[in-house]
């Protein structure tokens, strides 16, 4: 067994010089959204309509603070409670996959004639987007989805929010 002292060789003059190797990353922030419009809805329409624009929010603040999200939670709470998460494929800011994700586990909730208390959602295990690997798709649609997030958030930001919303999420906002 060799015992060496923390100042010898490289490392020693790395730490004595207090050069670190990795980069340091900015503390990861949550990214939440308890829904307000829910409390005691019957209606899973009404509900899943508000999970929708809560991701959409929330997918926004992820590309704006330069994130992506590992995994989504959703809580929903009914008289005595329930709260569900899931791991994305792979982490993404991207609209698409996260409301893919978050709709998957509201669908597994099955939601019929409960009556819903309260909704919040979250993303978690968040990671800098220079830390985070990208799977390259060969699904064009899905590409110019991913292209076209960031264009519609810099719109958005200089027209106003919801000037640009996707065509599965334009109903809502003109009806209301």
């Amino acid at each position: 067994m060799t015992a060496c002292r923390p100042d010898e060789g490289r490392h020693g003059q790395l730490v004595r010089a207090a050069i670190r190797h990795r980069p340091q990353c900015g503390a990861l922030q949550l990214f939440a959204d308890r829904l307000r419009g829910v409390a005691d809805a019957l209606d899973p329409y009404l509900v899943c309509t508000q999970i929708l624009d809560a991701v959409v929010d929330l997918a926004h603040q992820l590309r704006e603070h330069r994130q992506v999200a590992r995994r989504i939670a959703l809580g929903v709470s009914f008289s005595g409670g329930s709260s569900m998460s899931r791991t994305l494929a792979e982490p993404s800011a991207s609209t698409d996959d996260l409301r893919d994700a978050t709709m998957a586990v509201f669908e597994r909730l099955g939601l019929e004639r409960a009556r819903v208390r309260g909704v919040s959602v979250r993303l978690e295990h968040g990671v800098d987007v220079t830390g985070a690997p990208q799977q390259l798709s060969l699904d064009p649609g899905r590409e110019n989805s991913r292209r076209l997030d960031p264009v519609a958030d810099r719109v958005n930001a200089r027209l106003g929010p919801g000037t640009v919303t996707r065509d599965a999420l334009a109903h809502r906002r003109h009806s209301a």
